[in-house]
């Protein structure tokens, strides 16, 4: 049985923990259960807040990668921005890397697909879409080729705290969405008793509020940063492979 590893803390654990201690306060400012989420006797709470965490934190996988699906979600957020369009900022990077890793794809696909900027940006839009379908699939390959290799441990880094700013920004945004349905639900039902205090209420929505920007803003430099970090370590092990 393998450890308990840092991706499944930031990827899984807590993004989870954060999303019922969230679900917690929401209960406990409307009042919509009876009784708290997580119980205040802390060896209780502990365990079913670890079990909680767990299902909420998978859930939370799951539902972002459904969401990458989703183009105007990608388009707003720019959380899942393309790895061809990321490789493209990597100018410094083409003249070295692009031989490398086109030696690569000319065994994949018989044919080059990686290019500096300017000369992508001549290509027809067809053909650009083409090859942005191809660096996503090398992209896939590279990967679980560098896993299977062991080769992928500072990438894996920062891809696991990509995932948890990742997962965070999508519980800042779900927490804004339930206070907001909330809301409703009190003004049109006139359920006054639903209705918490202004005070509390308006600090944990300027809090979700500005987790939400920073959430945002370090996911998507986290993505960056993973991908920038996944072309070296595979072009290092191409040139190794190469060189043997």
């Amino acid at each position: 049985m393998t450890k308990f590893s840092l991706y499944d803390l930031l990827g899984l654990l807590l993004p989870g923990v954060i999303l019922v201690w969230l679900l917690n306060v929401l209960n406990s400012l409307f009042r919509v259960l009876p009784f708290p989420i997580i119980p205040s006797n802390w060896k209780i709470g502990f365990g079913i807040l670890f079990c909680l965490a767990l299902i909420a934190g998978a859930s939370l996988y799951v539902f972002n990668f459904r969401l990458a699906k989703w183009a105007f979600y990608k388009r707003t957020t720019k959380i899942y921005k393309h790895v061809a369009e990321l490789y493209l900022e990597m100018g410094w990077a083409h003249q070295m890397m692009n031989g490398t890793l086109n030696y690569k794809a000319r065994k994949w696909y018989n044919r080059e697909i990686f290019f500096d900027k300017a000369s992508f940006n001549g290509l027809p839009p067809s053909e650009q879409e083409k090859i942005k379908l191809l660096q996503d699939e090398y992209y896939d390959r590279m990967y679980y080729e560098l896993d299977y290799q062991e080769k992928m441990e500072h990438a894996r880094t920062f891809q696991s705290f990509y995932f948890f700013f990742r997962q965070s920004f999508s519980v800042c945004w779900l927490g804004i969405f339930l206070i907001a349905a909330l809301q409703i639900i009190c003004f049109t039902t006139h359920n006054w008793l639903l209705q918490p205090a202004l005070k509390p209420l308006a600090i944990l929505l300027i809090a979700l509020s500005l987790a939400f920007f920073l959430t945002l803003t370090l996911a998507r430099w986290y993505r960056k940063r993973m991908v920038m970090k996944m072309y070296w370590a595979y072009f290092s092990h191409l040139n190794q492979t190469i060189n043997q």
